[in-house]
């Protein structure tokens, strides 16, 4: 998870509260917080790490993420959408070694507007792969994967929310 915009504090600490409520059973959130807000609380348990440190572009954020997790798959959390606790059984029930596993049909929550509107393209990145794949984050993700499989988000498993709420 990248987290870069301190004016979203609260959506950030529900986005982690939703990681530690999923139900798969391994599972380790590695934040890369440029902010000066502590996100994971002093007493949590869990697996997690909390990477502070200054702002840097968007792709080197995730290549240092990656670069720090443990686990053999990597799975994008935003800082700004609320995960239900099936999401990771969802995306990670497909997959395989070469696969990308991309989520489409994501929701957004307006709250000045008071709707919610479905996005049908990438702008919500909800992606899954391989940790030893190897990847270039400052390229799209998709072409350098031989197999991509779009896993729809009929169950609603993730909720955006429109920047005007934080």
């Amino acid at each position: 998870m990248v987290f870069d915009r301190p004016q979203q504090i609260a959506a950030a600490r529900a986005s982690v509260r939703s990681f530690f409520s999923q139900n798969w059973p391994y599972r380790e959130l590695v934040i890369f917080n440029s902010t000066e807000h502590r996100l994971l609380p002093w007493w949590r348990k869990e697996r997690c790490l909390e990477i502070r440190l200054k702002h840097q572009q968007p792709h080197e954020m995730l290549k240092l993420c990656a670069e720090n997790a443990n686990g053999e798959w990597f799975v994008n959390w935003l800082p700004d959408c609320w995960y239900d606790d099936q999401y990771l059984r969802c995306i990670l029930k497909h997959r395989e070694k070469g696969r990308l596993v991309v989520l489409k049909h994501k929701r957004v929550y307006s709250l000045a507007a008071k709707k919610l509107a479905v996005v049908t393209n990438s702008d919500i990145p909800c992606w899954s792969f391989y940790r030893h794949f190897p990847v270039n984050f400052e390229l799209p993700l998709a072409p350098q994967f031989g197999d991509v499989m779009e896993v729809n988000n009929s169950a609603h498993l993730i909720v955006k929310f429109a920047r005007e709420i934080v």
